[in-house]
């Protein structure tokens, strides 16, 4: 059973790391037409929304070209699979000491997520031609960031 779970659990790691970023970035860019659209009145395609959410996307190159030196150069002893780039506040904190909640929390205030939202948000609002100002977008991302992380955290309480 351990054997056969393992094959499983291997296959679909695959399949959820190459298919993982596209489906975020698609549900970014919906996101991203929801946003510009209904709540700031643009008029914007959603063809536009994934270009604009895609070229946003390559700031993930940072933390994967970071993730890499760390990898090579890093500490073996302290390395964590699951959180190694220095990106965000969880990076800082024990995982073992740290209440799972606290910890989930303090994984989301990321510096490249924030900086792709900001991205974005700069690109819907050359998008919309500047009918949907990039503040106001940046804030309207970050407020449904803000959510998601929230019932992350709520769900990490519940489940332990």
């Amino acid at each position: 059973a351990v054997h056969q779970g393992s094959t499983v659990g291997g296959i679909i790691a695959h399949i959820a790391g190459f298919l993982g970023a596209p489906v975020y970035i698609l549900i970014i860019a919906a996101l991203g037409l929801f946003i510009a659209n209904v709540i700031f009145g643009g008029q914007t395609k959603f063809k536009t929304c994934f270009s604009v959410s895609c070229y946003a996307y390559l700031v993930s190159w940072v933390s994967f070209i970071l993730g890499i030196v760390i990898i090579l150069f890093g500490d073996l002893e302290s390395f964590n699979p699951q959180n190694f780039v220095p990106t965000n506040l969880g990076f800082f904190l024990n995982p073992r000491e740290t209440s799972k909640a606290l910890y989930g929390m303090a994984t989301s205030l990321d510096v490249v997520t924030l900086w792709f939202v900001a991205l974005v948000s700069v690109g819907l609002s050359f998008a919309t031609k500047r009918k949907a100002k990039t503040v106001p977008v940046f804030f309207t991302f970050v407020g449904f960031w803000a959510i998601w992380v929230l019932a992350k955290v709520g769900w990490t309480m519940l489940t332990g």
